[in-house]
C-alpha cells in the first residue's frame, strides 16, 4: 500500500533498535559511594552490577501493575529486594490485604503483642526516648531491657509480657557498659545473659544506609528474637534533619525486622530534644513533642514517645521527669519522677511537679527566694541537700525551684561558694 504524503514514515526495525537507549551506565561522580567511613570498591562493583541488572529487567517487564489471583486485588511489581535488584513479576509479593470491618474484630490480640504499658510499647511499633544530653536516654533503654527481663515496672508502666532486648548503640564504651552492668548485677536474681544483648561502639558507628549493615543486623534479629530493639542514638543513623532523610532512615530501620508480623520486636529510638531558646517556658504532656530534634516526621512515625528532663540545672541533681507526649493507641498517663540509676530508677517521693512545670525556665520560677533566704539556710556550710531542704521549709518552696536558686547557674550563682566536700557557703 501507498504511504500517504501527511503519515509519518513508520522507522525500519534497525533504526528502532538504533533508538532505544542502551542500560546507562553510572556516572564517574555516582561512584563516589561513602560506606561506613571509607571507600570499599568491592561493594561498589556489586552495586553497579545491581544496578544494571535492575534497569535490564526493568525494560523486559515495563509493567508496574499486575492482576493477582485474589480478586480485584493489584499489587506493584517488579519487586526489589533490599538491595534493590528486581525480582521475577511472577513471585512479587502481595503489597495490600484489605480487611472487613468483621474481620478487624475478629483479630485476636497475640499473647506478647503488648509489652509495656497501655499500649505504650508493642511489638511492630515505634517508641522514642528522648531528651537532652545527658539526662538519662540511655540508661532508661536498658531499664526497659531489665523490665523485659524480669517483669518489674519500666518507669511506673506494668510490663505486660517478659521479652529479650537488643540494643544497638553507638554512644557507651566498654567502661561505661562495666560500671553499668556490674552496678545492676542479677535483679530480680535474673540472668541478664539470657534476655539482654548490646553493641559496644561499632567501628564504623550505625550506618543502616549501607545494606551490608542492613543484612547484618537482620539475621542477629532473626536469631536474637527479641521483643524489643533499641537504636541508640538517633543521630547517628539518619543522615541529615530533613523529611526525606528521616523517613528513609526510619524505612532503613523497618527493612531489618522480620517479615512475620507476630515475630516483629518494638522500636525504641533514642533521640536528642531541640534546643530551647533563651527566655522559653517549660512545656509539658503533648507541647512536648514538637521539641524532639530534627523534622516532625519522626515524630509522627511514632506510636508513642518519651520525654526525660532533669529536675534541674544542677549536675548534681539525679532526679529527672519522664513524661509520654504521645500515645496512640492508649491514654499517655501522668509524669512522674525518678532518681537516675544505672538501669534502675527509683522513683522520687514526694516530688513537686506543679513547680517543676510551672516554675521552670524563667526568672519568674525563683521571684518567691531572696538572697537573704540563701544566705540564711548557707550559714555555717551544708551540703546542698540539706540547704534545699532549708530552703523549702523556710521560704515554702518545692524542692525543684530550690534546686534551681541553688545551681551554678543560677541566680545566686555569685554568691555560693562550693568548697571541698561540696559543702556549700554564702558568699557576700
Amino acid at each position: 500500500m501507498k504511504q500517504r504524503d501527511n503519515e509519518p514514515r513508520k522507522p525500519t526495525e534497525a533504526e528502532a533498535g538504533a533508538r532505544t537507549p542502551a542500560p546507562r551506565t553510572p556516572s564517574p561522580s555516582s561512584k563516589k559511594i561513602h560506606l561506613a567511613g571509607r571507600w570499599d570498591e568491592a561493594w561498589l562493583k556489586e552495586h553497579e552490577a545491581a544496578l544494571q541488572q535492575a534497569q535490564v529487567q526493568a525494560q523486559a517487564h515495563p509493567d508496574t501493575l499486575t492482576k493477582n489471583a485474589s480478586p480485584g486485588s493489584l499489587s506493584a511489581s517488579p519487586a526489589s529486594d533490599p538491595d534493590g535488584r528486581v525480582a521475577d513479576p511472577a513471585t512479587a509479593p502481595d503489597f495490600l490485604r484489605l480487611l472487613t470491618p468483621g474481620e478487624c474484630c475478629q483479630w485476636t490480640v497475640p499473647a506478647d503483642y503488648l509489652l509495656c504499658g497501655d499500649n505504650h510499647l508493642t511489638r511492630g511499633g515505634i517508641t522514642i526516648i528522648a531528651g537532652v544530653p545527658g539526662c538519662g536516654k540511655s540508661r532508661a533503654l536498658v531499664s526497659l531491657a531489665i523490665a523485659g527481663a524480669t517483669g518489674a515496672d519500666w518507669m511506673g508502666l506494668p510490663t505486660r509480657a517478659r521479652f529479650r532486648t537488643l540494643i544497638i548503640q553507638a554512644e557507651n564504651g566498654p567502661a561505661r557498659l562495666k560500671a553499668e552492668f556490674s552496678d545492676i548485677g542479677q535483679p530480680g536474681g535474673v540472668d541478664l545473659d539470657d534476655y539482654v544483648r548490646i553493641t559496644p561502639p561499632p567501628r564504623y558507628g550505625l550506618p543502616l544506609h549501607d545494606a551490608h549493615f542492613r543484612r547484618e543486623l537482620r539475621a542477629h534479629i532473626e536469631a536474637f528474637q527479641p521483643g524489643a530493639v533499641g537504636f541508640d542514638p538517633w543521630n547517628r543513623i539518619v543522615l541529615d534533619d530533613k523529611q526525606k532523610d528521616v523517613r528513609a532512615a526510619i524505612d532503613w530501620i523497618l527493612e531489618c525486622l522480620p517479615e512475620d508480623p507476630a515475630a516483629r520486636p518494638a522500636v525504641v529510638i533514642v533521640a536528642h530534644l531541640r534546643k530551647r531558646g533563651t527566655g522559653e517556658g517549660r512545656r509539658r504532656g503533648r507541647d512536648l513533642l514538637p521539641e524532639i530534634s530534627g523534622s516532625g516526621m519522626i515524630g509522627s512515625a511514632a506510636r508513642s514517645a518519651f520525654i526525660l528532663e532533669p529536675a534541674s540545672p544542677d549536675p548534681e541533681d539525679d532526679r529527672v521527669v519522664w513524661t509520654c507526649a504521645k500515645n496512640n493507641d492508649g491514654q499517655e498517663g501522668p509524669s512522674t519522677a525518678w532518681h537516675r540509676r544505672n538501669g534502675l530508677f527509683a522513683p522520687v517521693e514526694g516530688f513537686d511537679l506543679v513547680g517543676f512545670f510551672e516554675g521552670g525556665g524563667g526568672e519568674g520560677s525563683r521571684a518567691l527566694i531572696e538572697a537573704e533566704d540563701v544566705r540564711e539556710v548557707l550559714e555555717g556550710g551544708v551540703t546542698r541537700k540539706v540547704a534545699v531542704e532549708r530552703l523549702c521549709e523556710v521560704v515554702g518552696c518545692g524542692s525543684t525551684v530550690a534546686y534551681e536558686a541553688l545551681a551554678a547557674t543560677g541566680k545566686f550563682a555569685e554568691h555560693i561558694e562550693i568548697a571541698p566536700g561540696r559543702v556549700l557557703y554564702w558568699r557576700p
